[in-house]
């Protein structure tokens, strides 16, 4: 199969439009060290880098102006959105910017540059439990239930008033 069957429409939070160019940026972070004395640098890699799309899109048509709006609408809402790729898979990415540009020298069309960045999952911030009171919690609740058992079972009435007298003392 050829490459251009292979590719499909890209689309950002289900708005079409066409891409022409799509650059795509990666890598790994870290610092790198350099030592006086030394002509080696000691580089760190602590993960990999967030992936990063530079995408030179167009809408184009008679209508171009409502995907023009709805596209704009979009790339300005808050939050991850899914970014369909000709060339790849779905991103989950966020809008770091964007530029629109139109000329009445190309009438009918809207050429966007957007700079898409992966949004991965989000993680922070997480719960964190205070065991010391939920542990305090049960122990209140365990003596609780408890001294209602005990309640339940041991009955003074009917018997001398000095056993009413020492229990009382217990309790």
């Amino acid at each position: 199969m050829a490459w251009r069957e292979q590719m499909r429409a890209a689309r950002f939070r289900g708005v079409e439009f066409e891409v022409r160019v799509r650059t795509r940026e990666g890598g790994r972070r870290g610092p790198t060290h350099e030592f006086p004395q030394e002509d080696r640098p000691d580089a760190q890699d602590t993960g990999r880098r967030a992936r990063s799309m530079r995408v030179e899109a167009m809408v184009l048509g008679p209508d171009y102006m409502t995907r023009r709006d709805r596209l704009l609408e979009q790339l300005d809402a808050a939050g991850p959105g899914v970014y369909v790729d000709p060339w790849n898979a779905e991103w989950k990415v966020i809008v770091r910017s964007y530029s629109c540009t139109e000329s009445t020298d190309r009438g009918g069309m809207a050429e966007f540059s957007i700079a898409f960045e992966e949004a991965g999952d989000e993680r922070y911030p997480t719960t964190v439990f205070d065991t010391q009171s939920l542990v305090r919690a049960a122990a209140d609740r365990a003596a609780d239930a408890a001294k209602a058992a005990f309640d339940t079972v041991f009955k003074t009435a009917g018997l001398p008033q000095f056993v009413s007298a020492a229990a009382a003392d217990i309790a």
